[in-house]
């Protein structure tokens, strides 16, 4: 995955959620500004340092387990139709759901249930910054951070 350098360059130095990176810019701490940004934010925990916490993130998944499928969808809540029951089977047999298949069955449960709310929450989950920024399962290695500072130092870096 290619992360975007001016998008990381623009954060670190603007800080818009107040992490507090200038300190680890300032002293040219690539490695800890890239763990700030991976760091997944659940709201509770502390990256380092007594760093600012931030509010959580969520990111959307790109599957999910027949498990988490089954925990969140009760039969019953689903259109009784025998093909929506053959369709719900097949899904749950599969070693990964993805997550278009996911919101479509949730099309076919009951507009209020429980069960399309619980389904709702499974496709997301808790992610980083990096994530936030560049996309489900990014990763911003200290390399990353100092291309995108410092691209004129950094041997075959183009900011």
């Amino acid at each position: 995955m290619t992360l975007d350098r001016a998008r990381l360059r623009e954060e670190l130095r603007t800080d818009p959620l107040g992490y507090g990176y200038a300190e680890w810019v300032a002293d040219g701490s690539d490695q800890a500004l890239g763990d700030l940004l991976n760091h997944v934010r659940d709201g509770v925990t502390a990256p380092r340092d007594g760093k600012p916490i931030g509010a959580a993130i969520r990111v959307d998944r790109l599957d999910v387990t027949p498990i988490e499928l089954l925990d969140a969808v009760d039969p019953r809540d689903l259109d009784p139709s025998p093909a929506v029951a053959a369709w719900f089977q097949a899904l749950a047999s599969r070693p990964q759901i993805p997550a278009a298949l996911v919101t479509r069955l949730g099309a076919h449960l009951a507009p209020a249930s429980e069960a399309r709310a619980r389904l709702a929450a499974r496709l997301t989950r808790t992610g980083s910054r990096a994530e936030q920024l560049f996309g489900a399962g990014a990763w911003v290695r200290h390399e990353d951070v100092a291309h995108a500072l410092r691209p004129e130092t950094v041997a075959g870096g183009v900011g």
